[in-house]
């Protein structure tokens, strides 16, 4: 079935100049991410993207899995190629990605805050997720792929568990209401954001004043008492105070000092106050 963003021009060595030619629609998929990575294989060329009306084993961090009825944008793209040190560029790759995804809704006066690293939420509820993989190929080196799910019309519940979630058609300003927000619709917006920027210029994001202003104006809980869980670590407890130029969260603690967080958060949570139990949000 042929659909707004249907592609026919993406193929091995093709050309993609805008969304029109690098997105590729599928009515079903076992998961975009997966199905991204067979299309590597294949011989697309980066950057290109593929959106599902549905998912039948769509995941998230940590193969957590993502429920996908229809209605909702699930989209994968495939991004590159970067350096292989991760360190360097993941952080302000899903910084990129992250504000792409808020900018793309600005049309319907949605404004979603960032939780970082991944999460978007609207108030305290989580309307979407990003996912970021990363694929070794012979011919072009180290390719992201970044899937990015968005709850439009359906709010499936989420994990963890007190994590509630909620849907974008349910916060559409009423100036807004004759814009169609539909995934076709959406998707086409977002892939163009999402390529504006060339894989290189992301180390730069944080010295560029108006974009850092522009993503912690959007940025959950900044001033807040956070904590940080993180694999192979104990928390880390402090008030949530800037990005640095990498990317990395940054936190002011009970001591005074600034910690520095970059990869291994495997959750961050809003503190009511400073205690350990005190937690209000997931």
């Amino acid at each position: 079935m042929t659909s707004p963003d249907q592609v026919v021009a993406c193929t091995p060595g093709a050309a993609v100049p805008n969304a029109v030619t690098h997105l590729l629609h599928l009515e079903h998929s076992d998961s975009t991410q997966d199905e991204v990575r067979r299309r590597l294989a294949g011989g697309f060329i980066p950057p290109f993207a593929v959106r599902s009306d549905s998912q039948r084993q769509g995941r998230g961090r940590a193969g957590e899995s993502w429920r996908s009825p229809t209605g909702n944008l699930y989209l994968s793209a495939a991004m590159g190629p970067f350096p292989t040190d991760l360190q360097l560029w993941l952080p302000t790759l899903s910084w990129h990605v992250s504000d792409a995804v808020c900018s793309s809704l600005v049309p319907w006066e949605l404004h979603p805050r960032i939780k970082w690293p991944n999460d978007l939420l609207i108030g305290d509820r989580k309307v979407g997720g990003i996912l970021i993989e990363t694929e070794q190929s012979t011919h072009h080196g180290t390719i992201a792929i970044v899937g990015i799910g968005l709850n439009i019309s359906t709010a499936p519940d989420v994990s963890p568990p007190g994590l509630q979630s909620t849907r974008l058609i349910d916060h559409i300003a009423a100036s807004t209401a004759t814009k169609l927000l539909t995934p076709a619709v959406l998707a086409i917006d977002l892939v163009d954001i999402l390529f504006a920027d060339a894989p290189a210029t992301f180390l730069d994001l944080a010295r560029n004043r108006r974009r850092r202003a522009l993503y912690l104006g959007r940025l959950a809980w900044v001033g807040e008492w956070v904590r940080a869980e993180r694999d192979g670590h104990d928390p880390v407890t402090g008030v949530l105070t800037d990005v640095d130029d990498a990317g990395g969260l940054q936190l002011y603690n009970e001591a005074g000092e600034t910690v520095r967080l970059t990869g291994g958060v495997r959750r961050l949570r809003r503190l009511d106050g400073r205690g350990a139990n005190d937690v209000v949000g997931d």
